[in-house]
């Protein structure tokens, strides 16, 4: 039986999966966390409570330099109890490594969001919306961020991401635009049909060094 050590986690990690009584990966982890690992892209489909969030989330906080006070990740998210879901289960994936988790969603003051995230965060999770508001206000700042996830993704949360991360790049909004300057992402759905979509526009947006992988 492959074990979470077989699979390349630091012992850090595997110390916090420990703590939480996490003994063997399921299959959509086993298949998911070697390739991210090795710096691919990823695009997984599982059924909900196989452990989706461990699958990207582990290779994440693997990832992520402590040292490095800027947002390194991004996970996007369709709704506010998702968020507050995944950012929990990150915030106890990297605590073994002092990895901190910003978590922004709508019907909660933006302000305290702002201040949290000048605080500091390494990895936030959020809604689109939230999320394309505080870029907008040069609130959340994405320069050094190069991992991300669409988790449930659908097109709507890749095109949003897409305008986003663009006009911080550009310095303006790009309408249309279909390029995603990330070293890694993921993306991770229970819905054949949103993956097909998702799948296309990622293969489109992928450069000619990019390495994908599918599970």
């Amino acid at each position: 039986m492959t074990s979470f050590k077989d699979l390349g986690l630091s012992e850090p990690v595997l110390a916090a999966l420990r703590e939480i009584g996490y003994e063997s990966p399921s299959p959509i982890q086993e298949q998911t966390i070697p390739p991210l690992l090795a710096g691919r892209d990823v695009i997984g489909q599982a059924q909900t409570g196989t452990g989706k969030t461990a699958a990207f989330g582990l290779p994440m906080v693997e990832y992520i330099d402590p040292e490095l006070d800027e947002v390194q990740a991004l996970v996007l998210t369709p709704t506010r109890e998702l968020c507050i879901q995944v950012t929990q289960a990150l915030r106890v994936y990297g605590a073994t490594r002092g990895v901190d988790v910003v978590a922004v969603f709508g019907g909660a003051p933006i302000r305290n969001q702002e201040a949290q995230l000048r605080g500091g965060g390494h990895i936030v999770v959020g809604t689109v919306g939230r999320v394309l508001d505080l870029v907008s206000r040069a609130s959340l700042v994405l320069h050094d961020c190069r991992y991300v996830v669409l988790d449930e993704a659908e097109p709507r949360q890749h095109r949003h991401l897409t305008r986003a991360w663009l006009a911080q790049r550009q310095g303006k909004w790009t309408e249309g635009a279909t390029e995603i300057d990330a070293a890694r992402s993921a993306y991770m759905s229970q819905s054949p049909s949103s993956l097909a979509v998702v799948s296309r526009m990622a293969m489109a947006c992928s450069s000619g060094t990019s390495r994908r992988s599918s599970a």
